[in-house]
């Protein structure tokens, strides 16, 4: 089976939505990575970036890539136009997904500081039981 490090910045970071995809695997830590931007709406996009001063904040976790999650979201990424980039960290060669479109063909605001704002598993989860509860 091989390992790979993964380079997360969206909902597979801690306390994110799809963060059970990650999370039995072994947290290695945060990382910034340098010349690239992220682009958000209700999930984040990464393009490489003009200005190479702009960073995007994430956490890197060592996978299996043979994982039936793992596999499901390579499929789901390639599918919607990322591709696997390589870049270097301190936690040795990782895999970021960049998106492979110009920016101008996503309707999503630039995050200024690199860190993706998306709600997190907990306000998704209230955000349901309040609408359930109003319901009845």
């Amino acid at each position: 089976m091989r390992q790979l490090n993964m380079f997360t910045y969206g909902t597979l970071r801690y306390r994110f939505v799809n963060h059970y995809m990650v999370e039995d695997y072994p947290f290695l830590g945060t990382a910034v990575i340098p010349g690239l931007v992220m682009h958000e709406r209700a999930f984040p996009i990464v393009t490489p970036a003009i200005d190479s001063t702009q960073t995007v904040y994430g956490e890197i976790y060592r996978i299996e890539e043979s994982d039936p999650y793992i596999q499901a979201m390579i499929r789901m990424e390639s599918k919607f136009g990322y591709v696997p980039r390589e870049v270097k960290t301190k936690y040795g060669s990782t895999i970021i997904w960049i998106w492979q479109y110009p920016p101008s063909m996503f309707d999503g605001q630039l995050s200024k500081n690199g860190i993706f704002k998306g709600r997190t598993r907990e306000e998704i989860e209230a955000i349901i039981a309040e609408r359930q509860a109003r319901r009845r």
